[in-house]
């Protein structure tokens, strides 16, 4: 692909990294994600850790942290012991590889299903479900699903009824140039025997936690495989920088699959106990102003949202009046293709500085899959 013209021209030196100061971890933080789910999950169990918001502004539904332990826990045992059959040889063993499919909407699914494979020692790899058999990109995450090895795929019965079917038959279709894949809904299961525990593999901080779906510069699919101990430590730096506590309130509008929206609203969350509140993007696109209404309502001290996010709200802001942004402390822009939008930010801060928004609350960030955070401002 050729670049856009268009686009802004690098200015000054070329960054170098550099060594940074040495990293602290705070005492009272989890030694990992399993630690961090189990902890919450019985200290705080009935502590909110995801709410996701309707078209009303309403809370449609609340996940509470002794419930993604539970969830996790029953699709952890799932996968180790009852999906597939050594026989035929389509159980699923330690370390393989299985993909992680869910609606937009779906965060609750999601982060159950992720959690559940890091209990069970597994590697997820999240991608988008296909609207179309001719979705551009398809063969790309075919290759990438066959290069990875994965034969299963997680998954909601919603979502799977809204996969294209072949005709006359409810078979998902044949994806082209994709492996051939077996499906498993990771809702309604029973309880692990009260003697089962995951396996100790599932704590190796060297082992893959999963793997991340990109494109290169030429359109091709990439799979970035990030490490426990990689996952871990970035989310540590996160934690401080941004300085995240447990409790607060953090609204999320941007895609919890990838990129910012993975490492901030499904990571470092679940990493400090906190309790994000997400607008799914069908009621996002239909109330471009509503996240304001949620900020106030729920006086969120945290939000990621996309620069698109704000120059909207800047054509409909105007016709909001009751609400206050006062709370919030941090609003991360979360943007790969237009990191420093910082247009965009005076002219959110102008218009809604009257409204308690405080200038060094607008933080926007750089970031790709290979490289992570690069910068927050």
């Amino acid at each position: 692909t050729q670049p856009d013209p268009s686009a802004p021209t690098p200015e000054g030196a070329p960054s170098k990294p550099t060594i940074g100061e040495q990293l602290l971890i705070s005492e009272g933080l989890p030694n990992s994600f399993i630690d961090a789910v189990r902890r919450y999950g019985t200290s705080s169990n009935k502590a909110p850790a995801i709410s996701v918001v309707d078209q009303n502004g309403k809370i449609a539904y609340t996940l509470l942290y002794g419930k993604l332990l539970t969830r996790s826990y029953r699709i952890a045992y799932a996968l180790l012991h009852k999906v597939g059959s050594p026989k035929d040889g389509t159980s699923i063993m330690l370390e393989d590889r299985v993909g992680l499919m869910y609606s937009s909407d779906d965060i609750v699914g999601f982060t159950c299903a992720f959690y559940g494979c890091l209990f069970a020692g597994v590697v997820p790899v999240p991608i988008h479900p296909p609207i179309r058999k001719d979705d551009a990109g398809l063969q790309q995450i075919g290759f990438l699903l066959g290069s990875c090895g994965v034969h299963w795929m997680l998954t909601s019965e919603s979502c799977f009824k809204n996969l294209p079917k072949e005709e006359g038959s409810s078979n998902v279709i044949n994806f082209r140039g994709w492996p051939k894949v077996l499906w498993f809904f990771t809702e309604n299961l029973s309880k692990p025997p009260r003697d089962w525990h995951p396996p100790h593999m599932a704590k190796d901080k060297k082992t893959a936690a999963y793997i991340e779906h990109t494109v290169d510069k030429d359109g091709s699919a990439l799979g970035v495989v990030v490490t426990r101990d990689a996952m871990f430590m970035h989310t540590v730096i996160l934690t401080q920088t941004c300085g995240y506590t447990e409790g607060e309130v953090m609204l999320s509008i941007v895609d919890f699959k990838k990129d910012i929206g993975l490492w901030h609203s499904i990571f470092a969350s679940i990493l400090n106990g906190v309790h994000v509140v997400f607008i799914p993007p069908n009621v996002q696109i239909s109330f471009p102003t509503m996240w304001l209404q949620i900020i106030s309502k729920m006086r969120a001290t945290c939000c990621v949202v996309a620069s698109k996010d704000l120059h909207y709200t800047l054509h409909h802001g105007r016709e909001q009046k009751d609400f206050n942004l006062s709370s919030l402390r941090m609003l991360l822009l979360s943007d790969k293709a237009n990191p420093w939008a910082l247009s965009a930010c005076d002219s959110f801060f102008n218009l809604f500085e009257s409204k308690g928004l405080r200038k060094e609350t607008l933080c926007p960030c750089a970031y790709s899959s290979s490289a992570l955070t690069v910068a927050i401002r």
